[in-house]
């Protein structure tokens, strides 16, 4: 999150809004691949577990409103 403030801090220079958004997404769109890699990896265990009707609803509903949260926010 350090750098995350760095970066939003660098941001207020007009001219490096471009690469400032291309910093952010260098330094975000990795979390979001790991935390998509994690959630299908629980899903698929939770298939072989057999409890996937109901935990698999929930888990989508809340990655669902995390990503729309993090983008739109």
């Amino acid at each position: 999150m350090n750098n995350l403030f760095l970066i939003s801090q660098n941001c207020r220079v007009p001219f490096l809004h471009i690469s400032c958004a291309l910093k952010f997404l260098h330094w975000f769109l990795p979390e979001v691949l790991l935390m998509a890699i994690k959630v299908g990896v629980t899903m698929m265990l939770l298939m072989k577990m057999r409890m996937m009707t109901w935990v698999s609803l929930i888990l989508m509903r809340m990655t669902v409103k995390l990503v729309n949260f993090l983008t739109f926010s």
